[in-house]
């Protein structure tokens, strides 16, 4: 039966067996059915349905989450950025497990909360099984970001380290020359970089005032590491520094959160803070 399955099958299987069971959220028991899913999925389009069947406001193992998002990455997906569903994945579902994964362990289980929700996700880990609320934001110009993926498609090429010239709407966009320039590291991680961590930071802590969940919730900001192409530890030299600073700057501002973890869109770098010290 589990054969013939469609992937979102499998999946919907597995999470009723979890829960009639009353299983350890390791889903150690499972892993017969886990070993399946992935069988069933072994191309990128099941791969893809199977990531997108990940349910909002249900109580999911961090293991189980992220077998599924790396047999997406293994199987090479490709999600359209005017896809909504690029940004959950990229933007929330990715961060989210990579912050589970830095301060839990294989019992740590998590509540992807929905668009709707007044809080992004919950986490429970620990012993004591500990809930604890975490907010997502972008450190991304999304629309200059959205502008380059257009022309790189267009034109097979784009400028990464500069706003785009374009003129028109979308359905009549007319770009203009757009050359490639030559930028230092330190000079996109202080004049680009930093700017753009300081105001997602800000943002959530302006909305705090009117959202009660914000207090002592835990922040993860994302940002795009790709555009300093090094290795982890290259990376931690990077932009350790960089986050650091960004943080000091909002010391005695009234920081809401607990925490803040700054997670790379790939996956390779991220970067927790106490900010207690910031009240």
């Amino acid at each position: 039966q589990l054969q013939a399955m469609s992937p979102t099958k499998l999946l919907s299987t597995i999470l009723k067996v979890i829960r009639r069971m009353n299983l350890p959220t390791n889903v150690g028991s499972c892993s017969v059915i886990l070993d399946v899913v992935m069988k069933n999925s072994s191309n990128p389009s099941d791969a893809l349905q199977l990531a997108q069947a990940l349910p909002f406001e249900q109580e999911l193992p961090i293991l189980l989450v992220d077998r599924i998002v790396n047999h997406a990455f293994k199987t090479k997906i490709v999600i359209d950025t005017n896809d909504r569903f690029h940004s959950i994945f990229f933007y929330e579902i990715c961060p989210i497990l990579e912050i589970a994964k830095l301060i839990g362990d294989d019992e740590a289980s998590v509540i992807f909360n929905g668009p709707s929700a007044p809080i992004d996700c919950s986490l429970r880990y620990g012993d004591s099984k500990i809930i604890q609320n975490l907010e997502l934001t972008c450190a991304i110009d999304g629309k200059n970001d959205a502008l380059i993926m257009e022309l790189l498609k267009e034109r097979g090429h784009s400028p990464a380290f500069r706003n785009i010239d374009v003129q028109g709407t979308k359905k009549n966009r007319r770009f203009g020359k757009n050359p490639s320039m030559a930028i230092s590291r330190n000079a996109y991680l202080e004049d680009t970089l930093l700017p753009l961590l300081c105001e997602a930071i800000d943002r959530k802590i302006k909305k705090a005032q009117t959202n009660k969940h914000y207090l002592n919730a835990w922040l993860g900001v994302v940002f795009d590491d790709w555009l300093v192409p090094i290795g982890n530890a290259k990376k931690k030299r990077a932009f350790d520094p960089i986050c650091q600073k960004a943080l000091d700057s909002f010391l005695g501002t009234g920081m809401p959160f607990l925490k803040v973890f700054f997670v790379g869109v790939s996956r390779r770098y991220i970067f927790g803070s106490d900010c207690l010290q910031l009240r």
